[in-house]
């Protein structure tokens, strides 16, 4: 059995979405491999790290939050072999490296350490590191993440769906595009006056993105009767399920997890083509150029003329999400990995 210590930065070490080893943990340990999980949010973490010869900074906030950069040192001065989970894009990134810039420069150094292995949830983002951070091909490692849908997969197919309502879900900030999705949504009632659009998310705290600066934009518009910002769900899954069509509207997502979710309920799915959308949809949604917001338009009304999916496409859709996005794949997915870093 390989020990591997995991650095988190949610408490408690997982549980959050973002977590795809903390999801597979049990199945990882089918595949050999027993997980350890460290969060990096208390001085016992210091003491934690040391059982384990392998430490994966699981994103960018292992390393950059709390003691994630003493964790980091720790981790060098032991001589474990080091690997980063990137989920991250080239912002994030820059807003790691500034946020560790004024005690230990652990996103920097860990970029341009040679034996520091990185794995990537998306094409899009190993080629990031490599041109744009100089990191060596060779160390670098594709490693598509996954999400928690374990309650998702007790809707059985065929799903009975409201074939006027579209359904959005992220972080209302700019790089997920809420302001694309009003806009997306304001030309879209111009033809189709009936539909409907929701977005599930919590606002930032202040700024363009705020709850109350949502709201005034929607009310200026006279969008109030058509255009819903629900703010975060405990469980969005039955807003996802009723349904008629998943948009992903980001500027920028690198394996777009609400995507894998929708999947799994069977859902079509629009989305702008960022990060691996594309590899994540393959030939199970549309995709339109980034930021395109006319051909966005033109996909939905398109998707209009055949709303409903047949229960064959649907249960394709979820097969797809069975075959590359459950714990069980990624644990294997990981033992490759593994496998390669030793």
């Amino acid at each position: 059995m390989k020990s591997i210590s995991v650095i988190s930065h949610h408490k408690a070490g997982g549980g959050k979405p973002l977590d795809s080893l903390w999801f597979s943990q049990d199945a990882c340990r089918q595949q050999g491999l027993a997980l350890r999980f460290v969060w990096n949010g208390h001085r016992s973490s210091l003491r934690e790290l040391f059982p384990a010869r392998r430490a994966v900074f699981d994103s960018i906030g292992a390393l950059a939050f709390w003691y994630g950069p003493k964790l980091h040192m720790l981790s060098k001065l032991s001589r474990k072999k080091i690997a980063v989970y990137w989920h991250e894009t080239e912002w994030e990134i820059e807003l790691g490296i500034q946020a560790c810039s004024k005690l230990y420069p652990a996103v920097h150094y860990a970029l341009r350490d040679p034996q520091v292995k990185h794995f990537h949830v998306c094409k899009v983002g190993l080629e990031t590191l490599e041109k744009r951070y100089a990191v060596r091909p060779e160390n670098l490692y594709l490693l598509p993440n996954i999400s928690d849908s374990s309650r998702l997969l007790q809707h059985k197919l065929p799903l009975e769906s409201d074939p006027n309502l579209y359904v959005a879900c992220g972080r209302v900030k700019g790089r997920k595009g809420p302001d694309l999705f009003i806009e997306i949504a304001r030309r879209t009632l111009e033809h189709s006056p009936q539909a409907r659009f929701v977005w599930i998310g919590g606002f930032e705290p202040e700024g363009e993105f705020s709850e109350a600066a949502i709201a005034a934009s929607i009310r200026q518009q006279g969008l109030c009767h058509a255009i819903t910002f629900v703010g975060e769900q405990t469980d969005p899954t039955q807003i996802l399920a009723q349904a008629g069509a998943f948009l992903l509207t980001s500027r920028d997502d690198p394996m777009p997890k609400v995507l894998m979710e929708a999947l799994a309920l069977g859902k079509p799915c629009i989305a702008f083509d960022v990060g691996g959308v594309s590899d994540l949809l393959g030939s199970s949604g549309t995709i339109v150029p980034p930021e395109d917001i006319s051909a966005f338009v033109q996909a939905l009304q398109q998707h209009q003329k055949t709303p409903s999916l047949s229960a064959s496409e649907q249960q394709r859709r979820r097969e797809r999400y069975a075959q590359h996005y459950t714990p069980e794949a990624f644990s294997r997915r990981f033992a490759a990995a593994v496998d390669w870093w030793d």
